[in-house]
């Protein structure tokens, strides 16, 4: 009961908020899927927004800004000096 369960989509796909299961704690979109709309109903809905393939410091502000809760690097060695 304490394991969070999550979603990935892949490509630029998305879900309507509004019919992903109610057990689900998270979903995880291509950077580009996501949006600050998006990302507002699916915290209302109780969701967390993982962006992945945030590969610039530019993404990952924009990420944040956004209201991702995580965000996913294939650049780690770039992005961990702007942490």
């Amino acid at each position: 009961p304490d394991l969070a369960v999550g979603l990935i989509f892949q490509d630029h796909q998305r879900p309507r908020v509004q019919r992903l299961p109610g057990w689900l704690d998270a979903v995880m979109l291509d950077y580009h899927a996501g949006d600050a709309a998006y990302i507002r109903r699916a915290r209302a809905a109780g969701l967390q927004i993982s962006l992945r393939n945030v590969d610039s410091v530019a993404q990952l502000h924009h990420a944040v800004d956004i209201g991702a809760a995580r965000a996913v690097t294939n650049r780690p060695e770039l992005l961990g000096r702007a942490c």
